[in-house]
């Protein structure tokens, strides 16, 4: 089936090759599949909805094992073409054949931007559909590819469809001694030695965990938002904001043990080659509560519309999210990965700051994030974040009782054990309380690696 489809060579000198053999691996799709949340979600989109699919063309893009395009021939697509680079299409087909519908479905491998044209001649589609998110949202540049099928294959005439429609990245600072102590501190003293010129490199690289509820100091911000039928095909790190990509304070940068300057420099240039300019995107944290902020999570969520079919009584049980009575209610079927959110598998994404802070209720957390492909690997996000503390004064003191109970935070310490990036310090160092309007820059690499 896949000769129907004219698949040009890949010409980009290998850069993604080792990201699509990495899904070639049964095992990252079992975890995927495994995940209910995820899983019952896009059936629920797909199978709940058969007005959008019933006799129309399909679009799978990265279609794995074939799964969402078993559900969209089985909510009566007259064709889905899944398109993957993987060697897992391979087994994917195979897949299909067992249950009964390759009269439906056509598996093609390659990948999507090679596409010269679609089989059995088909020039446009219906319905693009496609779990293209990453860690962070926007980890691994997926979307693009998705994007692109959209702008190439989608129809023209605006009653195209993208499943998911939309997309939001959140953002909330967390408290986390242990976790920092775990993933950075450890560095300070291992098996008797001094590795603590790792440190700055550990607290640079992002870790993915389930943050529970109450570990959360401030309430989350909207940090991205995408309307993906309307979104243009390279600038989605743009919502971002590009401002103090090129700036840095001696903070942390970018994995592979370079030096903050140098990873800081290497963002500022893909942001200027990507035709990014000074500004920004702000949002504000707000602390619900004293305590000392370590980290900040980012999860998101993707509306998908509301289904228009009720779930079904299986369907409530295995995706209690969104129930029957929602349905009927019109509300938008949404997929979430935040704290409070059922678990999937993409957890929460956390980057710990350079330096700790510590807030009591209402002080402020104003922040800017700019985001940029790496220029060694595409795969690969240079990541910048900047936070303006505000300090919330009490009515008519001035402030005084505020810096005053900031004070009293200090001298219990602010827990973690890095002490600030390659200082070589031990664990329990107290931490400094921000004055008003204390900027603190941290920089971060999202790698390909650290997927698993």
């Amino acid at each position: 089936m896949a000769a129907e489809a004219e698949v040009a060579a890949d010409d980009d000198g290998g850069a993604s090759a080792a990201y699509f053999d990495s899904y070639a691996s049964i095992k990252i799709h079992e975890q995927m599949l495994k995940d209910v949340e995820r899983t019952e979600c896009y059936r629920a989109a797909i199978e709940g909805n058969p007005s959008l699919f019933a006799g129309k063309v399909v679009l799978d893009v990265g279609c794995g094992t074939g799964v969402l395009s078993m559900f969209a021939a089985r909510a009566g697509a007259a064709r889905v073409i899944g398109v993957d680079a993987s060697d897992i299409v391979r087994t994917a087909r195979k897949i299909v054949a067992a249950n009964g519908l390759e009269h439906v479905v056509t598996l093609v491998q390659g990948r999507v931007e090679d596409l010269v044209a679609l089989p059995h001649g088909i020039e446009r589609v219906d319905v693009i559909v496609s779990e293209w998110m990453g860690y962070f949202l926007v980890f691994e540049s997926m979307l693009d590819s998705v994007l692109f099928a959209r702008d190439r294959w989608l129809r023209e005439d605006g009653a195209g469809v993208m499943l998911p429609s939309s997309a939001r990245l959140y953002a909330a600072a967390v408290e986390d001694g242990e976790g920092k102590d775990a993933h950075v501190g450890f560095w300070h003293r291992v098996y008797g030695f001094d590795c603590s010129a790792l440190v700055p490199d550990a607290r640079r690289e992002p870790v993915t965990y389930f943050v529970a509820p109450e570990q959360l100091a401030t309430d989350a911000a909207l940090v991205l938002e995408l309307d993906l039928l309307t979104v243009r095909r390279g600038e989605t790190l743009r919502g971002f904001g590009r401002a103090g990509l090129g700036g840095s304070d001696g903070g942390g940068g970018g994995g592979g043990g370079g030096d903050d300057d140098d990873v800081a420099a290497a963002a500022a240039a893909a942001a200027a080659a990507a035709g990014g300019e000074e500004g920004g995107h702000d949002w504000v944290l707000r602390a619900t509560r004293h305590d000392c902020v370590h980290a900040l999570a980012f999860f998101f969520d993707c509306g998908f519309g509301p289904a228009v079919v009720p779930p079904s009584a299986a369907w409530s049980s295995s995706l209690p999210s969104y129930s029957a009575a929602a349905a009927a209610a019109g509300e938008e079927l949404v997929l979430r990965t935040g704290p409070a959110a059922p678990a999937t598998h993409w957890m929460q994404s956390v980057f710990y700051l350079e330096r700790e802070i510590t807030v009591g209720p209402g002080d402020e957390l104003r922040g800017k994030l700019s985001c940029a492909v790496n220029g060694m690997d595409s795969r690969a996000l240079d990541i910048s974040v900047e936070l303006r503390i505000a300090r919330a004064a009490a009515a008519g003191s001035g402030g005084g009782a505020a810096a005053a109970g900031h004070e009293e935070e200090e001298q219990k310490g602010c827990g973690g054990s890095d002490g600030g990036d390659g200082d070589g310090g031990g664990g329990g160092a107290e931490f400094t309380v921000a004055a008003d309007a204390t900027v603190i820059r941290s920089h971060f690499c999202f790698r390909s690696e650290l997927r698993h």
